[in-house]
């Protein structure tokens, strides 16, 4: 999993669920790619599930959650990201 260019903390391993990151206010946006092109993806910002790859966000703290599913098996994966000036 990735979430554009940002480094994830810890790094990212499959089988840990929460992570956080952080970035400047710079751009409002960033992309979230998964890696398993065979998997469904599910990716929520602040609760609210949106379409695309692409996320716009608005708050200094936004919470993103990547539901994946892949060979029946279901996984969510919760990312903070932190916006700074």
């Amino acid at each position: 999993m990735a979430i554009g260019s940002l480094t994830l903390s810890p790094t990212f391993d499959p089988n840990t669920y929460t992570y956080s990151t952080n970035t400047t206010n710079a751009t409002d946006s960033l992309t979230v790619t998964a890696v398993d092109t065979g998997a469904t993806v599910v990716t929520k910002l602040n609760g609210t599930a949106f379409t695309g790859s692409t996320i716009t966000w608005t708050a200094s703290t936004d919470v993103l959650t990547i539901e994946v599913t892949a060979c029946s098996v279901s996984k969510a994966f919760t990312v903070t990201v932190t916006h700074t000036p």
